[in-house]
């Protein structure tokens, strides 16, 4: 087996064993997110987000500042490979990729929810 290069080790050793120095830091990271990873734990956590952003684009696209909101809409968007470029505008994304994987998440949740054996004959109204 190959010996390994100095600074893969020096750095797999930093990781691993890291200086007394960082360790305040790294107590005050976790400290840190420790409130956002409680509310991550939340099952009502995506539809609070959900809610606030849903309000948040309201407000902003009904105030004096509208035309913000238009102009992000608006705003060219690309992925490309090489000379393959594809440019859409930020509309377009949301609503053709991240709508697609929203409807997906829900569909396999419904599928997820009524396929247990005990209720996988009943009808899907009768489950509510």
């Amino acid at each position: 087996m190959a010996k390994r290069s100095g600074i893969f080790e020096t750095l797999t050793h930093a990781l691993r064993h890291p200086p007394e120095a960082w360790m305040p830091a790294r107590m005050m990271a976790l400290r840190a997110l420790r409130p956002v990873e409680s509310f991550l734990h939340v099952e009502a956590a995506g539809g609070i987000m959900l809610i606030v952003a849903a309000v948040a684009a309201l407000v902003w696209a009904n105030s004096p500042w509208q035309h913000s909101y238009d102009a992000l809409w608006h705003t060219p968007f690309s992925i490309g490979l090489g000379d393959a470029v594809f440019t859409k505008d930020l509309h377009f994304w949301i609503n053709e990729f991240a709508m697609t994987l929203f409807f997906l998440v829900i569909g396999l949740e419904v599928n997820r929810t009524h396929a247990t054996p005990r209720s996988r004959w009943r009808p899907l109204w009768e489950g509510w």
